[in-house]
């Protein structure tokens, strides 16, 4: 069973993973993010003025995977549900933040690369996939989707293994 302590945690990642998934959501290019004022006055966010910071800057950031974002989250939430100890495991949830960093890096980079245009103001794979596309193709060159591919499978393999 989950101590008050526990029940406190699970609540609280529960209503930020929520904030984040209909702020997510909801995005609209014409709210102001940290990049970008609106004449408007209106926000079309439903998570408001903080959720339109927070889903804008995401998306110019990290692109697309900004969606995956909220499924993270939803991972530690399902972690606190059933994890009946007292003790949180810290080298496990250090290995599990460590892998899903990881894996939305190289996702970004693998999106730039396989969509290398900007669509309606922003990047597939963002700012910093965009960046770190361009860092990879000046050192490996021709041999990019190959490398993508290795990087992707040794990548998901030690991020599923976090789970066991």
């Amino acid at each position: 069973m989950l101590n008050e302590y526990n029940k406190k945690k699970v609540f609280l990642v529960f209503i930020i993973t929520l904030y984040l998934l209909i702020s997510i959501i909801s995005f609209n290019e014409d709210d102001p993010n940290l990049l970008k004022t609106s004449s408007n006055d209106y926000i079309f966010n439903f998570g408001g003025k903080y959720g339109a910071y927070i889903s804008g800057t995401l998306f110019i950031m990290i692109g697309k995977m900004t969606y995956f974002i909220p499924l993270f989250f939803l991972s530690f939430f399902l972690d606190c549900c059933f994890y009946t100890k007292k003790k949180i495991n810290l080298i496990k949830l250090s290995y599990k933040i460590i892998h899903m960093f990881l894996l939305i890096l190289f996702c970004c980079c693998f999106l730039s690369f396989l969509f290398d245009d900007n669509y309606s103001g922003i990047y597939f794979g963002g700012i910093i996939g965009n960046i770190l596309n361009n860092v990879m193709y000046q050192l490996i060159n021709n041999k990019l989707y190959i490398f993508y591919f290795l990087v992707f499978i040794c990548i998901l393999i030690s991020f599923l293994l976090t789970f066991f």
